[in-house]
């Protein structure tokens, strides 16, 4: 299916982000869109700026009237339909078992409701209205394109019910795609790694650059347009069926944040140490200059962009190390006898009691970091 002015696509979540920029994809083709979104007053502002070719439905994805409502609206108002896309959703962070109690199930049955029946409520209507179309090249007759997440593989602690329904998403694109096969229409999933939306908008410049930071190359946040990039590509690819395709930049989220710091020796710190953040359910890795930090039990912590932390030499007056390019790199620091061993390790609650990393012979020094290093966020490893 040629991405041009034949596109007739429907785009729920379409007033922002992902889905915005995949509406204004199918316009800048000459396409035709109609937006799906709850949001009714930048529905509206969203199709103005679009155009006459760009239309706004309010609709509640959750509900399977309003769907059907707004698929059926959209058809009429094009003459038929050969493109969805799905990318409304919610974010959902909570523990199963958090301070406050265990989870509500209205919170996981909502997240749910959103994220994958929604989805689905859509997958199934516009199916019907694509199976109506007449047979292109190949019989192809429509193509249907789901959101889900790396949190699908990789869901962190927080995550469970958004992993639940981002994984659900993923899991039913070949069911559909073979069901579908007897009409032909396609049925693809797309897993954006940490993108730049509307929520990102609100977080503080230095947690955007931590969060970009996490994605090995290119190291920074998704651009919209790139997703709306890859609709365009499975649409001219015929071949693409049934499969879920990772947009993240070979990110590999982490399983958890420290919740309770620093833990050296066998005793804990009583502050989060600054090489982590913990933001809306993600672990983010310290973005800023390199500082010193107060002693701990007679020990020196130094923290840096995202360097691995690595046990230094005990004794000596220095109180920075560094490699022979001139960068500073993490280290911590035991002071007193030495010889004696050095632990340098997290913890995620009071009752853990193995450590996270090996036990670090002090005596080795720093200059031995490439065989005692441990990562404290992925991507990262010594350099130098």
């Amino acid at each position: 299916m040629k991405f041009d002015k034949n596109i007739k696509a429907i785009v729920s979540g379409g007033v922002s982000g992902l889905g915005n920029a995949v509406a204004e994809k199918v316009i800048a083709a000459g396409g035709q869109v109609a937006m799906l979104d709850i949001n009714e007053e930048a529905g509206k502002a969203a199709a103005e700026k679009l155009g006459d070719r760009a239309i706004f439905i309010k609709t509640d994805v959750s509900n399977e009237g309003e769907v059907n409502a707004a698929v059926k609206q959209a058809k009429d108002a094009f003459g038929g339909l050969n493109l969805a896309v799905s990318c409304a959703g919610v974010l959902g962070a909570k523990r199963a078992l958090g301070k406050e109690g265990p989870m509500p199930s209205d919170f996981f049955s909502k997240v749910i409701n959103v994220n994958l029946v929604g989805t689905f409520n859509l997958n199934k209507a516009a199916a019907e209205a694509m199976g109506e179309n007449e047979a292109g090249e190949d019989g192809e007759r429509g193509l249907i394109v789901n959101t889900a997440s790396v949190a699908a593989f990789e869901g962190q602690i927080g995550q469970a019910a958004y992993s639940a329904s981002k994984g659900g998403v993923a899991a039913m694109a070949l069911p559909l795609a073979r069901e579908f096969s007897r009409i032909g229409v396609r049925v693809m999933t797309i897993a954006p790694g940490i993108f730049w939306t509307p929520m990102m908008e609100g977080m503080p410049p230095e947690v955007q650059e931590s969060l970009g930071a996490q994605v090995p190359f290119p190291s920074r946040l998704g651009k919209p347009e790139e997703y709306a990039t890859l609709v365009a590509s499975i649409a001219e690819n015929t071949m693409l069926n049934g499969e879920c395709i990772r947009l993240d930049g070979a990110i590999r989220m982490q399983p958890k944040y420290p919740a309770h710091g620093l833990v050296v020796g066998g005793r804990r710190a009583k502050a989060r140490p600054p090489a982590f953040r913990y933001h809306r359910g993600l672990i983010l890795p310290f973005s800023g200059r390199a500082g010193r930090q107060p002693p701990i039990r007679g020990l020196w912590l130094y923290a840096s962009h995202h360097p691995p932390l690595a046990a230094g030499r005990s004794g000596g007056a220095s109180q920075t190390r560094s490699t022979h390019d001139g960068t500073r790199r993490n280290a911590v620091r035991r002071g007193g006898r030495g010889g004696r061993p050095c632990r340098a390790f997290l913890r995620d609650s009071p009752q853990e009691k193995e450590p996270r990393a090996g036990h670090l012979p002090a005596r080795e020094g720093i200059r031995d970091r490439r065989q005692h290093s441990f990562r404290l966020c992925p991507g990262t490893r010594p350099s130098g």
